[in-house]
Parts: C-alpha cells; structure tokens; sequence
C-alpha cells in the first residue's frame, strides 16, 4: 500500500512549480521541482525540524536567482535600439535589433508600437512615425518556453 502524498503548501503558498509532502499533518519529507531542479528536504532527527518551511526558503532563494540570471542572461543576448532617438514624421528610421545565441534560435521577436508603422527591407527593419510626439516602440522576445522579455524604446519625431 503507497503512502498518500499531498501537494506540498507552506504558509506562502505551493513550494516549487510541483511538489509533494509526507505526512501532511506534520511532513518530515518535502520533494519539490522548479524549473529544471528537484530537491528533496528529508527530516533525519528525532527532533523535527519545520521543512515547509526550508523548502519555502529554498525555492524562493533558487527561484529568485534562476529568474534574474535569465533576464540578465537575455539583457545581454537581445540588443535594440536606433543610432539617433529624433527623426521626422514619414522618414524611416532603421531600428538596429541583435539577438545572439542561445537566443537566436530560441525566441521569437515581435515589434509593437501604439502608432507608426514598421517595414523590412531585406535584413534592417524600419520604424515610420505617424505623427509628431513621442513614440514608445517595444521589442517583445518570446521564448519557445513562454518565457516573455520586453525591452523598449522612445523616439521623438518632429
């Protein structure tokens, strides 16, 4: 007969993106994952020490790390931006985008803008402003993991 496992909570919330706990009432093992780790807490003493929460601790301490390294790590991959932020309503400017690798071949990019328009010309890509003002442009990059990372942008067009 298997023992009943229980989703392991802690008085924050879920420990990990999935976990488990024995025995519910006062567990003295915790077997979590997030992300591309699993850990499992397990109670060796007499003394019972509170594993939900070194498990909460944990996984907020690995969880934390893991999702700032990604943004730095895609900071440093996605670069966006123009050579200069002023131009005039129906000239193009060039918008210069790099991604390298791993990301290249990972991410899906997506330009949006709340006016203007965009155009391709065989590998640059150009922005047209609409109308005069400033001009918020967004370079969104979409993991094939659903991992999304926004950097934006502000022209001035006369």
């Amino acid at each position: 007969m298997s023992p009943d496992l229980v989703e392991a909570t802690s008085k924050d919330g879920i420990i990990g993106d999935f976990g488990f706990m024995f025995p519910p009432e006062k567990p003295v093992s915790v077997l979590f994952s997030r992300s591309n780790m699993t850990i499992r807490i397990v109670n060796m003493q007499r003394n019972l020490a509170p594993i939900t929460e070194v498990s909460t601790l944990l996984d907020a301490h690995f969880f934390g790390k893991l999702a700032n390294y990604k943004d730095e790590l895609l900071d440093a991959a996605i670069q966006f931006g123009v050579k200069a932020n002023i131009t005039k309503v129906g000239e193009k400017i060039a918008l210069e985008i790099k991604v390298a690798e791993p990301f290249d071949k990972e991410a899906w990019l997506k330009l949006t803008c709340e006016t203007g328009e965009f155009s391709k010309e065989g590998e640059h890509v150009f922005y047209h402003p609409a109308e005069k003002g400033s001009h918020k442009i967004a370079l969104h990059a979409i993991g094939r993991k659903g991992r999304n990372h926004t950097i934006e942008l502000t022209l001035n067009a006369e």
